[in-house]
């Protein structure tokens, strides 16, 4: 593969915590900031095209539309740790939100679904919160054509804070959440959202940092850890595939070479039109290795040195363009041309 070379960055004013490209072919890229900002940018040349202010420290966003057409990349959901999802419509100038949906305890992570109907988050465990007093960590659904409140929500399928939540990029009653009580849950959701009736699998791996979905139909999902574990399983009936372990003696254990320096993982990115996962790892130092994930093995095929001074929270991938952007606890955000 040919190597990456660094043609373009940017310094934002606080640390970025994700990359995340519009569904109409990346057009657009959000950086949310930690503080409370997003930087809307142009992925071919990092120029900011607007910044969404949002009162709250900003965990996850999520463009708004069909992920199947690709449609209403104009609208964007921002999760805040006040408990709230701001809605920001680019059309407007995207300063400011038009509105927003209630949650209650702090949002750790936003999916939407296929059809752009159905908004989900996974909130942090929040004290005597639950019907009875008790400690709950929520997972949280509206329909984002009906109001402000929760259309559902489940309080039972996790006992401490829900990391993250996807659902299925073509399937849109097929969720998934992992929490840091070691679970990957699926679920089928009812007509009636009922938790009990929809959560179908469990799986019991270790404290889940980042899971989602992939292969030719999206029929695998993967889970990384707050260990720096990885796996593989399979949707349908969650069944282990491969167990990587700690990456970060997969990639440079056995007594050879160190390839590339891994610390910590970062994302995974899964490229349909040549079928490949690839999982992107960091060193402390902001350099980055990106592994090319099989069922059963995971090679280095790419490092991308000197982008950064610390630690790399969020990357995007498009292999149609040759370009790769990168966002870290540094607050500058990276391009790469290949």
């Amino acid at each position: 593969m040919n190597p990456f070379t660094l043609t373009s960055q940017i310094q934002t004013e606080d640390y970025i915590t994700s990359i995340t490209p519009s569904p109409d072919g990346g057009t657009k890229l959000l950086a949310p900031c930690c503080s409370g900002s997003v930087k809307v940018l142009d992925p071919l040349s990092l120029a900011c095209i607007g910044t969404l202010n949002t009162p709250s420290p900003v965990s996850e966003v999520v463009f708004g539309g069909s992920a199947v057409t690709g449609s209403t990349a104009s609208v964007v959901y921002v999760g805040g740790l006040d408990g709230n999802v701001g809605v920001f419509d680019l059309r407007t100038g995207g300063a400011a939100s038009v509105g927003q949906l209630l949650g209650g305890s702090a949002i750790l992570s936003l999916t939407r679904n296929a059809n752009g109907s159905i908004l989900a988050a996974g909130t942090e465990l929040a004290e005597k919160a639950g019907p009875e007093g008790e400690d709950v960590a929520r997972l949280l659904m509206w329909d984002v054509r009906a109001g402000a409140a929760p259309l559902a929500q489940f309080i039972d399928c996790h006992s401490d804070d829900i990391t993250q939540v996807r659902f299925h990029p073509t399937l849109d009653n097929f969720l998934i959440s992992g929490s840091t009580d070691n679970l990957i849950n699926l679920y089928n959701l009812t007509p009636t959202l009922d938790e009990e009736e929809s959560l179908y699998q469990v799986i019991n791996y270790n404290s889940i940092n980042k899971i989602g979905f992939f292969g030719p139909q999206h029929e695998y999902l993967f889970a990384q850890t707050h260990v720096e574990s990885f796996a593989i399983y399979k949707c349908e009936n969650a069944d282990l595939v491969k167990d990587f372990g700690d990456v970060r003696q997969t990639v440079g254990g056995g007594g050879g070479p160190v390839v590339a320096a891994v610390d910590y993982l970062v994302d995974c990115i899964y490229d349909a039109g040549e079928g490949r996962l690839y999982l992107v790892g960091g060193a402390r130092s902001g350099n980055l290795g990106v592994l090319n994930v099989s069922l059963d093995t995971m090679e280095v095929v790419h490092t991308l040195n000197g982008g950064h001074r610390d630690i790399v929270r969020g990357v995007y991938w498009d292999r149609s363009r040759g370009l790769f952007v990168s966002g870290g606890e540094d607050g500058v955000v990276s391009l790469w041309r290949n």
